[in-house]
């Protein structure tokens, strides 16, 4: 497997062949860290598994064609990821985290992300349809979507029509009276953050290669904050719209 960035200092300048201990190893351009094929093969094949997968679920929906319940549900997922929550206008795929997305990721027509976005907003919004649908047990690997998008998809409708009705809801509360909430205190975060870093599940990663880190840390941050009470956050809270 071809790799851009070295697992020890995380550059981005390539590799090249060394000598070492009378052999030719493959060590980082920058740092001559040489390059580790023990751990991370096993995160890199868990990884290809699910991708392969993933291809055989999407490949099965579209031989079933659009009517069928699969297809329906992967379309409906996709419209939901793209359609816009409640800040200002931020799609929902952006409230999953890793991997980022960025602006050239952005699909031409939000309604058909399958077919007008960038490869790699495509490959997102597949990530982001998976974890909704659990598709190749997701999940497991990547983590749970956040509560409220589950939430928003078990609600169901995604039509135009839908849409303008969520947009009706919105501004009609925004029309009524504000109330003030206190913010939360600082003590709760770092209660929170201190959880998270005493978890099993955090302990388990540890070793494991940076993407996967970052994965287990976004989706820990995720469901500690959906279990923690939202209602006293001012606006938007960093987990939920």
């Amino acid at each position: 497997m071809l790799r851009e960035m070295c697992g020890h200092c995380f550059a981005r300048t390539g590799f090249r062949f060394d000598c070492r201990e009378g052999r030719g190893r493959l060590v980082c351009g920058s740092c001559s860290a040489p390059v580790s094929f023990g751990r991370s093969d096993g995160v890199v094949l868990e990884w290809q598994g699910f991708l392969l997968a993933l291809a055989d679920t999407v490949t099965l929906a579209i031989e079933e064609g659009p009517q069928g319940a699969a297809a329906k549900d992967i379309m409906r997922a996709a419209r939901l990821l793209w359609s816009s929550s409640q800040s200002g206008g931020k799609p929902f795929i952006a409230w999953l985290g890793q991997p980022r997305l960025s602006g050239n990721d952005m699909p031409a027509d939000r309604d058909e992300p399958l077919a007008t976005a960038s490869l790699q907003g495509r490959m997102l919004t597949l990530f982001g349809i998976a974890r909704l649908l659990d598709l190749a047990d997701a999940r497991n690997l990547m983590g749970p979507p956040p509560v409220f998008l589950a939430e928003e998809f078990a609600a169901g409708d995604l039509s135009r029509s839908g849409a303008a009705r969520r947009v009706v809801r919105q501004t009609r509360s925004v029309e009524r009276p504000a109330k003030t909430y206190a913010p939360r205190p600082d003590a709760e975060y770092r209660a929170l953050a201190e959880q998270i870093l005493a978890s099993p599940q955090w302990r388990a990663v540890q070793g494991a290669a940076r993407s996967v880190r970052e994965r287990a840390l976004a989706r820990l941050m995720t469901e500690a904050l959906d279990r923690a009470p939202r209602d006293r956050a001012a606006g938007l809270g960093p987990a939920a719209p």
